[in-house]
């Protein structure tokens, strides 16, 4: 029975992603535009650089012109020295890359036009990005081993994870989002450090390394989770041991690697703007000095705990994972505020129009731990399984209506508060549906 439950999460997700994306995709005509919003500037390296030869973008005004909405064109790149830098670095690029070569194939082979955006460069984005939510969920899952929780507790954390938070949202309605890349390479290197400090097995290192490196190619603020390694180590002891063993050439040797993979994105900066070193997000910045976390958190427009309480509710299972070990909950604790402080710093704290707190999809990987220990700790109790499965179901059903509501257009691409929201709050009439197609929702 336990070994068959490992497999069901891969099922169960496989199965709603084929159904939602099918529904979504063919019900509004979207098969064409899987690639959207600042996903267009994620991808752009791509047919940049192996199809235009035009690191300048000049091929932007042509694909939007022939396959999007009139008025929703992306710009997603800023001036150095009278030169286009494109403003998000490389890394989901690079993880889109299979993809966008298996596309190129079979455009190639068919009728298709072999120009970066035809259907099914289009289609195998979308399948890339259901491909990142189940490697994210494998590595999930073999790291919550690690925490000894069973079986039945991942199955239903993972599942919980990816249905009653935005994360479902953002692989199969906005599958060209940075966001299910960085969580599946997160759970990944969250997976191997933890592997390290049990076994200071230098591969391990070597291997997180890498995936940190990767990390900060898709989203360089996410350099941050170098700070959840006290955690992972879970022990000043264990943590001093596993530097106390990377010394000499063994750590130059890491150190090489992970700046040889970084300095992919200073050597696209070289040769579209002349100068290695490139601040592409222009007057985009952070202001540490007026954080804003309580609208982070809380606020109707984008509150992470609003729009998933479930991550809410997983915090209590800190209180599970202080009775194993202080450190650790401490040491968790204090990244997780870390994380919210300096997202919350941004200076569009509600990082533009969207469906919750996005950039905390990123991390959502160290969530599931409390979470699984909850589900353990209801689990044990008596009647506490039921408090506990109602009060997931009741999330998953929050979160999967307001999915339904979003890409629907009855909840307002931004700009929700107080009123807005209670007013549409899971609503699903039909005389809803489309109230808010007249939004800049860049497709």
């Amino acid at each position: 029975m336990e070994k068959s439950i490992k497999y069901w999460i891969y099922i169960s997700v496989i199965t709603a992603c084929t159904i939602f994306m099918c529904f979504k995709q063919l019900k509004n005509n979207n098969w064409n535009r899987c690639i959207s919003s600042d996903g267009k500037g994620y991808y752009a390296y791509l047919p940049a650089v192996f199809i235009y030869n035009d690191l300048q973008f000049q091929f932007v005004n042509q694909y939007e012109t022939k396959y999007y909405k009139p008025g929703n064109t992306v710009d997603f790149t800023n001036k150095y020295d009278e030169k286009n830098v494109n403003k998000y670095w490389v890394g989901t690029a690079i993880l889109m890359s299979p993809f966008f070569a298996t596309a190129h194939f079979f455009a190639a082979l068919s009728s298709l036009p072999t120009d970066g955006y035809s259907f099914v460069y289009q289609m195998m984005i979308a399948i890339g990005a259901c491909f990142y939510l189940l490697l994210g969920l494998f590595f999930m899952r073999k790291l919550l081993l690690l925490y000894f929780c069973k079986e039945v507790e991942i199955f239903i954390a993972l599942f919980a994870i990816v249905f009653a938070t935005n994360l479902f949202y953002y692989t199969v309605a906005e599958p060209s989002m940075s966001h299910v890349y960085s969580m599946a390479i997160m759970s990944a290197f969250a997976y191997y450090a933890k592997k390290y400090f049990e076994t200071y097995t230098l591969k391990y290192i070597k291997i997180a390394a890498i995936l940190f490196a990767f990390i900060v190619l898709i989203r360089p603020s996410n350099a941050i989770v170098i700070l959840a390694l006290p955690f992972l180590a879970g022990s000043l002891k264990n943590l001093h041991q596993g530097f106390k063993n990377t010394k000499g050439i063994q750590l130059i040797s890491v150190l090489t690697l992970l700046l040889a993979i970084i300095s992919i994105q200073f050597i696209y900066y070289k040769q579209a703007a002349g100068a290695f070193f490139v601040y592409s997000y222009g007057n985009e910045k952070f202001n540490f000095l007026n954080p804003h976390i309580n609208d982070f958190l809380f606020s109707y427009r984008r509150g992470l705990f609003v729009y998933a309480p479930l991550l809410f509710l997983a915090l209590f299972g800190l209180i599970i994972l202080a009775k194993k070990s202080s450190f650790q909950t401490k040491a968790l604790a204090i990244f997780l505020i870390c994380v919210i402080y300096i997202l919350s710093s941004w200076w569009m704290w509600f990082y533009g129009g969207g469906f919750g707190m996005r950039p905390m999809i990123d991390f959502y990987v160290f969530f599931s731990i409390p979470l699984a220990l909850l589900i353990g700790y209801f689990r044990e109790v008596k009647s506490g399984k039921w408090i506990g499965l109602l009060a997931i179901v009741s999330c998953i059903l929050i979160a999967q209506i307001q999915t339904y509501q979003k890409v629907n257009f009855i909840l307002p691409w931004d700009g929700i508060d107080k009123e807005i929201y209670w007013k549409l709050f899971l609503k699903t009439d039909p005389a809803y549906i489309g109230k808010f197609t007249s939004e800049n929702h860049a497709q």
